[in-house]
């Protein structure tokens, strides 16, 4: 107790320094914490809410080209009904729909689900229940059933149990809500929530076809597989390889070269793509590097502070105190800052996440389920700051723990064995923290360049100007007629306003992360290779499309509003398309078969992205929205604007709402914000980087100007000397630059090596690089030693000015 009540006093009487070492800290663990979130909730643990989510595998359908593509409802049975390993595999599909509540219509993300989806994921139900096998809910006519999340539950029944089993209306169909999932799950998603969970079933009442769970080659489903303890993936493997052989044996027609392939569910598509798991990690060594260095700007501050009790500790050496008892006393005092820094950094945590969420910065889900501060975070928190906090007081007062009376008494003399090792202590902490601020810019500068060099990669068409408004049904839309005039409408009116030049429509827009949907079809005059199968990507689109987007047309034409469902199908190919199935011979009038219907080729356009601007181009094919859609495939209007026009999304937005019809504007945005998702976690790593980055060299600015100051004092009678001997304020301001200019340089050839070294780590990360920028690497090693010699500048200048008589004087 008579150690805590010391420790507590002597803390009192250094508040400032005290403070500046639990703020710093607290800021760097803050940081630090952060970023682990969204490593903990995207990579180590994405589903916090199923019980032993690591067991769970995403098993995936392949085709020869070694593309993943989603499964057949009825493939999936085949799968399930096989038993053994395979009997807990379940399957789901995201599905956008809209909800009438309270006379006003919500679009809400929904997951339409097999029957055994909570089973296999082990939840029970907060309030209600699940799907049941009384209900059907895999065969046609199923009970209109729905599960709600938590989360809209508390927000939209004030969490009331006289929800259950009352009717909402979704997509004008009316549901009976049977339940509430567990708090804090969200469904299958790493990246977005779920809120409801309907029956597959569904899918043909909100599609207008009931054959998307009917038909072996509508491939709609994700499958996830909860692969039991006792089990091998091998095991599993072999199981699946031969489930597919005999689909394909049997169904030939739409399972040929389809074979399956089971991973964890974050290393698949379904879980998240594994380059934002990369990247996060980069992140958050990047945090590391900032702790580091604000850790040793403490540890030299801890230094001054140690040295300064020299002679307590002496003292207290000379009176009995054992090396335990010196450290005690610091170890206890690191203790109590390190309790008042992990308190601090937990607000700061929850400062910036609100931060980040109002920035929309903040894309994935940090914990979304329970808020960012869950038990696992607070725990890392509280050891991080614990380590780092004990660390920074203790380790600058170990060699003091072995002082007598005598070696204190002279620690003021010049050449002093404890004077010696603080000075190179001090030195060797500046220069690890000149090599983490090199590796740090160097980083930062080296996603920047990238990502800016990604930004520039054309497209293949105009993003100017371009507004994208997708838009949901209000109520259920019977048939493909319905949905053509409700669509025509809406475009029509859009097309009256003044501001608009051009307007079409699609089923997906480009560089939003999902190319289309996929499609088996047979080529006129070509032949297959052994194995190979034509399954491509395609996308519906309305007339006037690539006029509206920019895309060139090559050659023949594009669609046109007399391309509807009474004249004869037709369809639009890409040049790569033209290239590998027709090369060096007429494309032009050629026929493919997709759909049970033969289509005949009109038009051949360039190539543009359709993921991601990183991707090769690939064949695609385009076919007429009014030809090939069915009631419940997405519209996006494609909006072309005047130039200099308004991009108000309101304007438009009403102009969609004042048509009186069923459809609504679920989402909007200009293309160019559309196509910044295919690029967020490049652009968000590379902007977070940056500010590291930034702030990684001006703590390593505030470590170099303490370590120059420290020496220019100590030093004072040297250059008292020097001066007296007729050195000018010019030598000795070079003097110290010069000592200032040494311990730089060896930091950034330091940081030079480690950034060489792993380098092949950080080249998987980039697009179309392979060597080390040298303008990179000299742009930062020079700008680090700018910002030293300034940083030391000030304490040169002080010394230049001593008097020589008060500085003989001073000891």
């Amino acid at each position: 107790m008579n150690h805590f009540t010391y420790t507590l006093k002597k803390l009192q009487k250094r508040v400032a320094s005290s403070l500046v070492i639990v703020v710093s800290l607290a800021l760097g663990v803050a940081v630090n914490t952060l970023v682990f979130g969204w490593i903990n909730s995207y990579v180590i643990n994405p589903l916090p809410a199923v019980p032993n989510s690591q067991q769970l595998h995403s098993v995936t359908t392949v085709v020869e080209n070694k593309d993943f593509i989603d499964s057949s409802f009825l493939d999936f049975i085949d799968y399930r009904e096989d038993g053994g390993n395979l009997s807990s595999l379940l399957a789901y599909k995201y599905f956008p729909i809209s909800a009438q509540i309270n006379s006003q219509t919500h679009p809400i993300a929904a997951e339409l689900v097999s029957k055994n989806y909570f089973q296999t994921l082990r939840l029970q139900p907060y309030v209600g229940r699940f799907f049941s096998v009384d209900d059907k809910i895999e065969k046609p006519g199923a009970a209109s059933v729905v599960v709600i999340s938590y989360g809209f539950w508390q927000q939209h029944f004030n969490g009331n149990e006289a929800a259950l089993d009352t009717s909402i209306t979704i997509n004008g169909v009316s549901h009976t809500i049977i339940g509430v999932a567990p708090q804090g799950f969200n469904g299958l998603s790493a990246t977005d929530k779920r809120d409801f969970w309907l029956p597959v079933a569904d899918l043909g009442v909100f599609s207008g076809s009931a054959n998307w769970i009917e038909d072996r080659k509508t491939r709609p489903f994700k499958m996830l597989l909860r692969v039991p303890e006792s089990s091998s993936l091998s095991a599993i493997q072999s199981q699946l390889a031969l489930v597919a052989q005999r689909l394909e044996s049997k169904f030939p027609a739409s399972n040929l070269s389809i074979a399956t392939k089971v991973h964890p569910f974050m290393e698949s598509p379904e879980g998240g793509p594994t380059e934002i798991t990369a990247l996060l990690v980069v992140l958050f060594v990047a945090s590391f590097v900032v702790l580091g260095i604000i850790s040793t700007n403490l540890i030299n501050l801890a230094l001054v502070q140690a040295i300064e009790r020299s002679k307590e500790v002496s003292i207290r050496r000379a009176m009995g105190a054992t090396t335990l008892d010196v450290i005690w006393i610091f170890l206890l005092e690191g203790l109590m800052l390190s309790v008042v820094a992990s308190l601090l950094s937990l607000t700061f945590i929850y400062v910036l996440q609100g931060i980040l969420v109002q920035s929309n910065v903040s894309l994935l889900m940090l914990s979304t389920q329970s808020g960012l501060l869950t038990p696992a975070l607070i725990i890392y928190c509280a050891v991080i700051t614990f380590i780092f906090g004990v660390s920074i007081i203790t380790i600058p007062s170990l060699h003091l723990s072995q002082q007598n009376l005598a070696t204190s008494l002279q620690e003021s003399m010049r050449g002093s064995t404890t004077s010696r090792l603080t000075s190179y202590v001090r030195t060797a902490l500046v220069i690890f923290q000149v090599m983490l601020a090199f590796l740090a810019l160097a980083c930062a500068g080296t996603f920047v360049a990238n990502t800016s060099k990604i930004k520039d990669i054309p497209p293949g068409f105009n993003p100017e100007g371009v507004l994208l408004l997708n838009l949901s049904a209000t109520s259920n839309i019977p048939d493909t007629q319905t949905l053509m005039s409700q669509v025509q409408r809406v475009r029509s009116g859009l097309n009256s306003m003044s501001e608009v030049q051009q307007v079409s429509y699609a089923e997906f827009a480009p560089l939003g992360g999902s190319g289309g949907s996929w499609e088996e079809i047979q080529i006129e005059g070509y032949t297959p290779r052994e194995g190979e199968n034509t399954k491509l990507y395609r996308n519906f689109v309305g007339e006037d499309y690539f006029s509206t987007m920019g895309i060139s047309v090559v050659q023949g034409r594009e669609f046109r509003a007399s391309d509807d469902a009474a004249s004869p199908f037709v369809t639009v190919v890409n040049q790569a398309f033209a290239d590998r199935y027709f090369p060096n011979r007429t494309v032009l009038g050629r026929n493919i078969r997709g759909w049970g219907r033969d289509m005949t080729i009109v038009g051949v356009v360039a190539n543009s992205k359709i993921d991601t601007l990183t991707e090769d181009a690939q064949p695609y094919f385009y076919v007429p929205f009014a030809q090939f859609a069915n009631s419940g495939s997405n519209v996006i209007m494609h909006v072309k604007l005047q130039p200099k026009s308004t991009t108000d999304m309101q304007l438009y937005i009403q102009q969609v709402e004042s048509q009186g019809n069923a459809m609504f504007v679920s989402w909007h945005m200009t293309l160019k914000e559309y196509m910044q998702g295919s690029m967020f976690s490049l652009q968000m790593v590379a902007s977070l980087l940056s500010i590291l980055g930034i702030s990684a060299l001006l703590l390593t600015s505030i470590g170099i100007l303490g370590v120059v100051s420290r020496s220019a004092n100590q030093r004072q009678q040297e250059v008292g000397i020097r001066m007296a001997m007729g050195a000018t304020p010019f030598k000795i301001i070079l003097l110290f630059m010069r000592q200032n200019l040494q311990v730089t340089v060896i930091g950034v050839l330091a940081g030079l090596a480690v950034y060489i070294a792993i380098w092949p780590s950080i080249v998987e990360l980039l697009y179309n690089t392979s060597g080390v920028d040298l303008g990179l690497v000299i742009g930062v090693a020079m700008l680090i030693l700018t910002v030293s010699l300034f940083a030391g500048l000030a304490p040169c200048i002080k010394a230049s000015r001593l008097n020589p008589v008060d500085a003989l004087s001073v000891h």
